[in-house]
């Protein structure tokens, strides 16, 4: 992710200062998305426009699972009956993060 698409991710309110988000891919769809992380709230944002698919807060997410291989590392929840397995691609602070959430589980 670069510098401007963060500058904007964070004037649109998805991330705040801290800059909690990474650039994802959909290993269901193949869509390309950013995970955002506000405070306790997570957005997920289309790559291209960074219109929301949804903005909600962490405890919406269900069946929360970190995987974390070699080369790859996925973040996978369900969501309004939507299942999300996003492979997460730099964002180790977006990754850290839902560890966390997972670890609290």
């Amino acid at each position: 992710m670069n510098a401007q698409t963060l500058s904007e991710i964070i004037d649109r309110g998805y991330a705040d200062e801290a800059g909690i988000a990474a650039d994802v891919i959909d290993a269901i769809t193949g869509k390309a998305y950013v995970l955002c992380v506000n405070g306790e709230v997570v957005t997920l944002a289309a790559a291209d426009t960074l219109d929301k698919v949804f903005s909600d807060s962490i405890d919406r997410l269900d069946h929360l699972e970190i995987k974390s291989g070699l080369f790859k590392k996925t973040v996978s929840f369900d969501h309004g009956g939507a299942r999300y397995a996003l492979s997460v691609k730099g964002g180790k602070n977006v990754f850290d993060y839902f560890k966390l959430l997972a670890a609290d589980n």
